[in-house]
Order: C-alpha cells, then structure tokens, then sequence
C-alpha cells in the first residue's frame, strides 16, 4: 500500500510531463537510431559441411591379432573421432594461430592500432599472436552442431562481408587439408612399419593380418588423396553477407535502447528537481 501511494505522485508527474517526456522520449530514440548509423558493422557468414565417417574402426573388432596389430599401427575409432578431432581442432588457439599468421589477420583484428597508410602499428610494442587468438576466438569465430541433421555450422563475424565468406571458407578448407595431410602422412608411416614387419614375420596367420592392415592404409592414403573433402564436405558454402545478415548493430535495439536511457534520464531529472524543492521548502 506504502509503495502504491508513493508511485502515484510519480504518476501525475509524468502526466504533467507528458509533453516533455514524449519530446525527451523521441529525442532518445533518433539518438538511438542515429548512433546506430555511427557504429561499425559486423556481418556474419557462416559453412554448412558434414563430417565424413570411414570405417577404419571397424578393423579394431575383427579379431584379436588384427585389432592388435591395428592399434599399434594408429587404426581403430577413428571413423567415430574424426568428427571431434575437428571441432576441438577448428577452436585451438595452435590451428587459429596458424591461421591468423598465414592470413596475416593482425592489422585487420587489431585494425583501431593499425597504420593504414604507412602499413605499421601506431604504438609499440604490437598486439602478440596470443592477443589475436584470444580475440578471434572470442569475439568472430562462431561453431554449432546440429545433432539432428549431423551438420557442423562454422560461422564468422566479420566487418567486411567479402572477407567474412573468404575467411571462413578458407578456414574450412585449411581445417580439412591440414587432416587430410597429416593422414596421408600417418597413412605412409603406417605402411613403412608394416613392411618392415612383414618381412620379418614367417606365421601365416599373422602375415595375412598384416596385408589386411596394408590394405587398409593404402585404402585409407587413396581416400585421403582424392575427392574434394576429406573430414568435411562442404553442404553450403559461405557466399557474401547481405545487409539483412548484418548481426551488429540492431538498428531496433539502439533506438528502443536510446528510449529507455532517455527515460531514466527524465526520472533522474525529475527526483533531483523536486529533491531540490523539497529543500528549499524545509528551509523557508
């Protein structure tokens, strides 16, 4: 009730008001509104692929000897952490890093310290490597799965559309050829022990398993070798950002936020003024 009849006054002030309020309101908004103009945009882009599963794990449950011999060559659950190697791979600060520095991304994440015209930093010393991981990793790069449809979205926020689709679609392509190269090369490993093994094995049994897993790494060095995605197919490729993908700034939320500052400005305004009445009051 005590709080009920302290808002009312309030109330019949702002009705008294009502004019300077829906001027102070509308000032907010196109204050609102216009800073909006002002700030920088961000524009998304985003890859749909697919992991691509093999059946290298099937080896592992063939037989004793076989899984063995498998596990000691690096073959087995492969095709079932393919998929996670890659996401735990796309957000490490070793590949971004690797990245960053073959995209020569610095200038563009650190852009506010960057010397456009005479190509150096403003101030010394310049942002380290690590600072641009940490940034790209927590303010542009973007990564969701969708468990339904078994699609991986790779997303990146970026303040040149063109080179948000460029960038992300070449840290797709870096991702899926840096593991399609490190599988040949264990592929080709694997091979060189095997032979090496097999010439010094007589037992029938166990000579025939090693063929079995020769097989597999040539089968698994050809698949590593052709096609056009080796972890990850690519569904949808990131095409240029339309200024509808634009994720910041809400152009909406600016101007109702400039409302609401305005507001709370008009109701600090009010209480400080009738604060001071007060006073003037008690002391006359």
């Amino acid at each position: 009730m005590n709080s009920r009849s302290q808002l009312v006054p309030v109330v019949f002030l702002l009705w008294e008001k009502k004019l300077s309020l829906a001027a102070i309101l509308t000032l907010g908004f196109v204050a609102g509104l216009g800073s909006s103009y002002l700030v920088e945009k961000t524009y998304l882009a985003e890859v749909v692929v697919l992991p691509i599963l093999d059946n290298s794990a099937a080896i592992g449950a063939s037989g004793s000897q076989l899984g063995s011999l498998a596990s000691l060559v690096g073959i087995g659950g492969e095709g079932v952490s393919k998929k996670d190697e890659a996401l735990a791979r796309i957000e490490s600060r070793k590949f971004i890093g690797e990245f960053l520095a073959e995209q020569d991304l610095l200038p563009e994440l650190f852009r506010e310290d960057w010397d456009t015209d005479q190509q150096q930093w403003v101030e010394l010393p310049a942002p380290h490597l690590s600072d641009g991981i940490h940034r790209f990793l927590r303010e542009n790069l973007r990564v969701s799965e969708s468990a339904r449809q078994g699609t991986i979205t790779v997303g990146l926020e970026w303040h040149d559309p063109e080179r948000a689709s460029a960038l992300v679609n070449s840290l797709v392509r870096k991702l899926d050829g840096d593991m399609r190269t490190e599988a040949i090369g264990e592929a080709e490993r694997s091979l060189d022990f095997l032979s090496s093994l097999l010439t010094k094995e007589t037992a029938v049994g166990l000579r025939q398993s090693i063929y079995q897993l020769m097989e597999a790494q040539l089968e698994r060095r050809m698949l590593a070798m052709v096609g056009d995605g080796y972890v990850l197919r690519v569904i949808d490729p990131a095409l240029t950002p339309l200024e509808k993908d634009r994720v910041w700034p809400k152009r909406s939320l600016m101007a109702a936020l400039g409302a609401i500052a305005a507001f709370a400005t008009f109701l600090l305004w009010l209480s400080v003024r009738g604060l001071v009445a007060a006073e003037k009051r008690s002391k006359s």
